[in-house]
């Protein structure tokens, strides 16, 4: 019996999805110039023909895998300040690293395309849409740029500049897990059992912001992402 329409396109968006996952394994071993269509239609599994079926060209491809990344670290972002809304901002600092952390545990490749995106924007998105680009490459240096800003007018913050404590702060903790991710990606983690490297990242980047060690570790234990003995 041949398939419905609707059985089509459903068919269709699992091959979709097959090439964007296959895309974004290559382009974290060897960036935007380094990856060439062949490698993604090997590790998808699919004819190279079927591959340029999708998608005309390598670009083509690239905007996709970046516009879908882009628009769902978007969506998670506004879902974390509505659940957080009303809490301190250390509170929220804690928490949006510990979501970070989880992330790069569960798919190291998050963490990889993180650290990658921002220098492939523009050859991506090309000379009419490279801001909107390097825009969502920033999310979470803007993200943490808006808590540390809220910190420093709460005090719990001491240094004076938000935006540039924010680059620092997600450039050591993005390197610091990436460092990690290889090894802790096979032990898994939870909201009870969050293994010490978090601690020692998180600990790195609130002195360099001037936040009290007692503070921050309350938050953990108050959110119950921390076993007793650790704190």
């Amino acid at each position: 019996m041949p398939r419905t329409q609707e059985q089509n396109e459903q068919v269709r968006e699992i091959t979709r999805q097959k090439i964007l996952d296959s895309a974004l394994t290559i382009y974290v071993r060897y960036g935007y110039a380094g990856t060439v269509m062949d490698q993604i239609a090997v590790e998808a599994k699919i004819a190279k023909g079927l591959l340029y079926y999708y998608y005309k060209n390598k670009r083509e491809l690239f905007v996709d895998l970046f516009d879908k990344t882009i628009d769902h670290l978007s969506s998670a972002s506004e879902d974390f300040f509505k659940k957080t809304e009303g809490k301190s901002a250390i509170y929220k600092l804690v928490h949006y690293l510990k979501d970070i952390f989880g992330l790069g545990m569960k798919d190291s490749r998050l963490i990889q395309f993180a650290m990658r995106m921002p220098f492939d924007a523009y050859a991506v998105f090309g000379q009419s849409g490279w801001k909107k680009g390097m825009k969502g490459s920033e999310i979470h240096t803007l993200n943490l740029e808006r808590i540390i800003s809220d910190g420093i007018s709460e005090g719990t913050v001491t240094c004076r500049d938000a935006k540039s404590a924010a680059a620092s702060f997600w450039t050591v903790y993005v390197s610091g897990l990436f460092r990690f991710t290889s090894m802790m990606s096979a032990k898994g983690m939870d909201n009870t059992d969050i293994p010490t490297d978090l601690e020692a990242l998180l600990g790195f980047g609130m002195a360099g912001l001037g936040v009290d060690e007692e503070t921050w570790k309350t938050v953990l234990y108050e959110m119950r992402l921390w076993k007793n003995e650790n704190l």
